[in-house]
């Protein structure tokens, strides 16, 4: 084990300063660091690096990916005459700070000539973007349907580090705890500002048009996954603890 990395803390801050853009930054909406994922990232991969200096830059380029993805995700879809020239520069240039993070994981991993997490990261995305696609084409189905898609989306970058890690058998409840944090977020900001731009694209798909029964439904779905999250945790592996913790914290 590790006995002289970055904690989180330093950890987030190196992140930030590797995106750290003020052109970007002027025009492009920075999605915030997951404070959850970058913890479960250093814990999944604590054990795998050679060195510090590989751990620390594992760590960070996998942040930056997920980061490139979110990015990604605060694109607008719409494209309208309306808008205006900033608004068209705005929504270039999140395309092109999506892709700038994408790049900085590809810089960081050939400093320290780890080609396999290059690969184990590059497929993820992937594989991420076809989910997205998925979802995209969605015809109107089942709150289940909808859901699995967002589980793979949201976790699957996850799952693939744990299986670099050798910790594949924790995959599922890495992937149920990121669809629950996710489910619990996007209901908080729905309830705090009225708006949600998971709500949006969910209402599209499941001709929902209430908020209200919007949150019914996800109220109903956040309880299934904490009853199935709760079940896999009695049969995490010991070796894995550390990552049980993480997860139980947040669900007291």
């Amino acid at each position: 084990m590790l006995t002289s990395s970055l904690d989180t803390d330093q950890l987030r801050k190196l992140i930030e300063k590797k995106m750290h853009n003020s052109y970007i930054e002027k025009y492009v909406h920075i999605p915030q660091i997951d404070d959850n994922k970058l913890k479960l990232v250093t814990l999944l991969l604590k054990e795998t690096a050679k060195s510090v200096p590989e751990y620390n830059s594992n760590i960070v380029s996998a942040m930056l990916v997920q980061l490139a993805l979110d990015t990604h995700d605060l694109v607008p879809s719409t494209n309208t005459r309306e808008k205006t020239a900033s608004d068209m520069k705005t929504k270039q240039l999140s395309v092109l700070a999506g892709d700038y993070y994408s790049g900085l994981y590809y810089l960081l991993l050939a400093e320290t000539e780890d080609i396999e997490m290059v690969h184990i990261l590059a497929g993820a995305i992937k594989e991420i973007n076809e989910y997205k696609m998925q979802l995209y084409y969605l015809e109107k189905g089942s709150p289940s349907e909808f859901l699995k898609l967002v589980k793979n989306i949201e976790s699957l970058l996850f799952v693939r580090v744990a299986a670099y890690a050798d910790a594949a058998v924790i995959s599922e409840v890495v992937a149920e705890w990121l669809l629950l944090n996710k489910l619990k977020k996007e209901r908080t900001h729905l309830t705090g500002k009225g708006v949600s731009a998971f709500f949006s694209v969910w209402s599209e798909k499941l001709s929902i048009e209430d908020a209200d029964d919007f949150l019914h439904i996800m109220d109903n779905s956040i309880d299934k996954t904490i009853k199935s999250l709760t079940t896999l945790l009695d049969n995490i592996p010991q070796e894995h603890n550390t990552v049980r913790k993480l997860i139980e914290e947040t669900l007291e």
